[in-house]
């Protein structure tokens, strides 16, 4: 079995928190300018940043709350894991396989012919793939899953 999925730690729980540290480093630098400097910068800057990094965290989460955990390839079917749930999806039964380039992390979706126990779409991170240095070309584990998927659709008909 090879691991086709790479650790989302990073977008989950890294990155909200270097978010919030920029957001306390923004509010700390604003209190001391206004407290030491007698500066007259006015609450809706304030307001405007916590907006923004408030904003970032809702989105950043939205697009991480779903992702597997761990996607092990076992030639015929994935073993799927999502926290304390597993799941084995054989090849037969994805319907499409889809990836998104336009964002800052590539996301592999695996919608399913019918719901399993980890719902009807399956996301994960593909490994080997630094999207951030190649914002526009498919993961290799896009590409190989589609076309195994089409192989295994056509000998089932």
């Amino acid at each position: 079995m090879k691991r086709i999925s790479r650790n989302h730690t990073f977008y989950t729980r890294v990155y909200p928190a270097l978010l919030c540290v920029a957001l306390l480093v923004f509010m700390i630098e604003w209190g001391t300018d206004v407290a030491f400097n007698g500066s007259d910068r006015s609450v809706v800057e304030v307001l405007v940043g916590w907006s923004i990094g408030a904003f970032m965290f809702v989105v950043v989460w939205l697009r991480t709350r779903d992702l597997a955990d761990e996607v092990l390839d076992a030639d015929d079917h994935l073993i799927v894991r999502m926290g304390a749930k597993s799941a084995r999806v054989p090849l037969i039964d994805i319907e499409s396989v889809h990836e998104t380039l336009f964002s800052n992390f590539h996301r592999v979706e695996l919608k399913l012919t019918w719901p399993g126990p980890l719902g009807s779409v399956i996301t994960f991170l593909p490994a080997g793939r630094l999207s951030f240095l190649i914002p526009f070309v498919k993961s290799v584990v896009a590409e190989d899953l589609t076309r195994r998927v089409a192989r295994a659709q056509r000998t089932e008909s």
